[in-house]
């Protein structure tokens, strides 16, 4: 019995301490202090607290670290199924507007044809209207020259039955055996004869042209209903498919290639990056352009977690204050919907080519992400600017369909510029933290504190 007893006191103690230590490990402040634990795990002569906090400090690292795992896994899993998505509504796009193209020549065509079928038709009828004042002219002229040939009232009858005529064989059948057309001039029943004549094919003529201008209306019609119906299907792919941007851009937002060498170049220019002075105030990408979409959502919906201005391709693009290049990415030429250039070149995916500066105003520290640029324009990574400097040039790079600017920012807090590349390095993500597709909209300074992500209209006042 007492053995017994002992059993389920050590079940108990060992059911205690493990609740305790889930209710440590949910209660600490590991996320809240993590460079205090660093610090303190990292230090020599721990006392049996300190190393039990440890321990505990080291699960919980490990445990956001399978988590990630986890997350990154599924995220390719995703990302997979929506791009074999997107490739396809791409292809009904890129289909779409071959037929668009083909549809608007074609209707070109024929809206040329429609034109001169009506400048045909005009002409014809003014022609027309001359043509019968002709033969009511000749025909005046045929009554008098019979009224004065045939003095006697018994003649009048036939005069009404003369100008009936309908055609020259017409008019000599109704003439010949009139006494009265004996003395009238010959020549006159001629021209007469020969316009009505004349009249008449005109007028079948322009009977042919409006039965053809009515069918080439109908194709007409016909061809722009298509072009519309082809316009509207292939506008909503692009509007799903912006819906979904956000969501598709958020799978490219770690670096994939040349880490390396990007640490050796951000490293050599440590010296020069201490002597960066903080900026007074923001300086705007451009002033040039229009703003076409605004930021944390569309207009017709779906996530957008940046501000896009459009102006002229190879527009200067200009560095919002003193600072570093923390990324480049060159080498995509111009966009199309569903591009995912970008991504292969260690960037945002279908950000096409971009930059990302680190900068300093105010003493606190930014990262400003640009994309969409011009092919050869990005300046280097680890190149140290001035606010307004040209760091590169607009252009339309990768999941893009016009020349245009997308610009983010990053709050990032009151750290050194050194100290926080370095803990970048160790984990570069290109949204610094602040997360990507919905997830960014949890992320938003308005908020929570840094890392945390600023609307672009209102830090450099749009």
């Amino acid at each position: 019995m007492y053995k017994k007893l002992i059993n389920i006191s050590l079940v108990l103690a060992l059911s205690l301490l493990q609740v305790f230590s889930i209710n440590v490990f949910a209660n600490n402040d590991f996320e809240t202090n993590s460079q205090y634990y660093d610090k303190l795990c990292k230090g020599d002569n721990l006392n049996e607290s300190d190393k039990a906090m440890c321990k505990l400090y080291g699960d919980y690292l490990k445990n956001i670290q399978d988590e990630l795992q986890n997350d990154l896994e599924q995220n390719e899993l995703d990302r997979k199924k929506i791009a074999n998505n997107i490739e396809q509504e791409v292809k009904k796009i890129k289909e779409y507007d071959k037929q668009i193209e083909i549809l608007q020549v074609e209707n070109a065509t024929l809206t040329s044809e429609i034109a001169v079928l009506k400048t045909e038709i005009n002409d014809k009828q003014a022609e027309i209207k001359i043509k019968e004042k002709q033969v009511i002219q000749l025909q005046n002229k045929v009554k008098q020259r019979v009224i004065e040939s045939q003095k006697t009232m018994r003649v009048n009858k036939y005069i009404d039955f003369i100008m009936g005529a309908k055609s020259f064989t017409d008019l000599i059948k109704r003439t010949t055996g009139l006494n009265a057309t004996i003395n009238y001039d010959e020549q006159t029943r001629i021209d007469l004869a020969d316009t009505i004549e004349y009249l008449n094919e005109i007028k079948a003529a322009l009977l042919i042209d409006k039965d053809t201008l009515d069918n080439k209306l109908i194709q007409l019609q016909d061809k722009q209903n298509k072009l519309e119906k082809l316009k509207n299907d292939s506008l909503m792919i692009k509007e799903e498919y912006i819906k979904k941007e956000a969501e598709i851009e958020a799978k490219g937002n770690q670096i994939a290639g040349n880490i390396e060498d990007i640490k050796n170049k951000l490293y050599q220019n440590f010296e020069s990056i201490d002597d960066i002075e903080s900026s007074t105030a923001f300086t705007k990408p451009t002033t040039a352009g229009r703003i076409t979409a605004n930021t944390w959502a569309y207009n017709n919906g779906g996530v957008h977690l940046g501000l896009d201005i459009a102006a002229p391709s190879g527009t200067p693009i200009k560095a919002a204050g003193n600072g570093v290049i923390l990324k480049s990415v060159d080498g995509c030429g111009v966009g199309y919907i569903g591009s995912d250039c970008g991504e292969n070149q260690g960037g945002t995916y279908g950000g096409g080519n971009q930059v990302y500066l680190l900068t300093q105003v105010n003493n606190i520290l930014y990262a400003i992400k640009y994309i969409h640029l011009l092919k050869g324009s990005p300046i280097d990574v680890a190149t140290v600017v001035k606010a307004g400097d040209t760091i590169g040039k607009m252009g339309s790079s990768g999941n893009s369909t016009g020349s245009h600017l997308h610009v983010e920012v990053f709050k990032l807090g009151t750290m050194n510029p050194n100290e926080y590349i370095d803990s970048w390095l160790k984990n570069p993500l290109l949204h610094f933290d602040a997360k990507s597709g919905e997830a960014g909209l949890n992320n938003l300074c308005s908020i929570k504190g840094p890392p945390c992500r600023e609307k672009p209209e209102v830090i450099f006042g749009y």
